[in-house]
């Protein structure tokens, strides 16, 4: 008898929350449905991100600065495992290049910045230019995978990769796309600071 009453009392408990739950939902067809149902798409995708945060690793969370090399961190999801890190590995190929160009952007500045000549806009585009055919020559070549995981997301696999690059090919080119153009060429070498990277560089070589 006791657990009849017990059992009667999960099922009247049961009853009672699917009829609280279909009473907070508005009629379908009404704008409090669209808000309601608005509502819950938003919540879905807010646990979907909070599931993803979770399960990314935590050398991906956290920036990773390396004295002498270039740190760039992706990640993409597919269907196919092999796909999914190949997508990742080429996020963070995107990254790195991203930090080439804007580093051999800001060195160029400086250099020039130091030899007293102003950045017209002329130069600026230069600039620009050399900035691209840096990454171009340096065609990320020399990065490796130093960190790579792969997790499940739905029904696909999520991949983190890690990737790094030595700097001194991104100098190396910096020096060779600067002195071969003809607009940047005497600005910096006017500059003391290239003078000791290219002297540098020469030593390498």
């Amino acid at each position: 008898m006791r657990k009849q009453t017990q059992r009667l009392a999960l099922t009247s408990l049961a009853l009672v929350g699917l009829l609280t739950a279909c009473a907070s939902k508005p009629p379908a067809g009404t704008p409090e449905y669209d808000a309601y149902m608005a509502e819950q798409a938003n919540k879905a995708a807010i646990a979907r991100v909070d599931d993803t945060l979770k399960a990314s690793p935590d050398w991906y969370r956290q920036p990773i600065v390396k004295p002498g090399y270039l740190v760039s961190a992706g990640t993409d999801r597919s269907a196919d495992m092999q796909f999914a890190l190949d997508k990742a590995v080429l996020s963070a190929k995107s990254g790195l290049a991203a930090q080439v160009n804007s580093a051999v952007s800001a060195s160029i500045k400086s250099f020039i910045a130091e030899s007293g000549d102003p950045v017209d806009p002329v130069v600026e585009r230069e600039i620009e230019k050399v900035a691209k055919d840096v990454v171009a020559e340096v065609s990320l070549a020399g990065h490796r995978i130093v960190k790579h995981e792969i997790s499940r997301e739905g029904t696909d696999f999520r991949a983190y990769v890690l990737i790094e690059m030595p700097a001194g090919q991104t100098q190396q080119a910096l020096v060779k796309q600067g002195t071969d153009s003809t607009v940047l060429k005497s600005r910096l070498r006017a500059s003391k600071a290239f003078q000791a990277l290219e002297a540098e560089i020469g030593k390498t070589r």
